[in-house]
């Protein structure tokens, strides 16, 4: 499996930590050169993913902001990876693949790169676009098709390994260049990984189907009815579909 790799980050116990328990992780106020080493910041996103520290009673982990530190006079530059955008981008996706590695050990040897893996597995969620307003913000509306830059990272990706994709679909969503390249693909409504990870390796059943119909592409839902049931033309997958083993 592809993922990442690591081991670092100090926590302490100050009495302040939420939800019953008196600790936290601190990982702001990182040191310059982990600013240029993105394995550093894989290995911070293994350590606080780790169950340990949750069964001893920590809740809480301050992590690093994804702010961009352009404004020298801003108190919480400290806790930034910096002002580089393209920098701050590579160290933010090790620091998730951090998180996402511990929970994938449990179920096969996590590899550095794609090309060392057998399967790669990623998870998505459906998109959206996001709206203004203090109401409005809360929903999930408008288009259901991925970004072209993302299917073009996804293609990429399927090119080198056999891909699972996992798609949350709190709304429907469009992609069969997607689905067209991967081994498997597996729909959810909020499973987190353990239980994502115990249907792709076997351990559970897929039971679920889908309760509305995934399109084709969005000049399909442009041309149904909205108030008709099953009306795209051609759908990926059906209403009702769903595989089991």
């Amino acid at each position: 499996m592809w993922s990442g790799e690591g081991s670092g980050v100090d926590c302490q116990s100050d009495g302040a930590g939420q939800g019953g328990g008196g600790a936290g992780c601190d990982g702001g106020h990182l040191p310059v050169e982990i600013t240029v080493e993105p394995v550093d910041v894989n290995d911070q996103g293994v350590l606080i993913d780790d169950p340990v520290p949750l069964a001893v009673g920590i809740r809480v982990a301050l992590h690093p902001q994804i702010d961009l530190a352009t404004e020298p006079r801003w108190a919480r530059a400290n806790a930034t990876f910096g002002e580089d955008a393209e920098l701050t981008s590579r160290l933010v996706k090790a620091y998730i693949r951090g998180f996402q590695g511990v929970r994938a050990a449990g179920y096969g040897t996590v590899v550095a790169t794609p090309e060392e893996a057998d399967i790669a597995i990623v998870r998505l969620a459906a998109p959206y676009e996001p709206r203004s307003g203090t109401f409005e913000s809360f929903f999930h509306a408008g288009g259901l098709a991925f970004p072209e830059a993302e299917i073009a990272r996804l293609r990429v990706l399927q090119g080198k390994a056999d891909t699972v994709v996992g798609v949350y679909l709190e709304r429907p969503a469009v992609f069969p260049e997607i689905a067209e390249g991967a081994a498997a693909v597996l729909g959810d409504s909020g499973a987190n990984d353990a239980a994502f990870l115990d249907v792709v390796f076997g351990r559970r059943s897929p039971l679920g189907r889908l309760p509305y119909e995934l399109p084709r592409s969005m000049a399909a839902v442009e041309a149904s009815r909205s108030d008709m049931p099953y009306d795209s033309a051609d759908p990926l997958y059906p209403f009702g579909h769903g595989l089991s083993y």
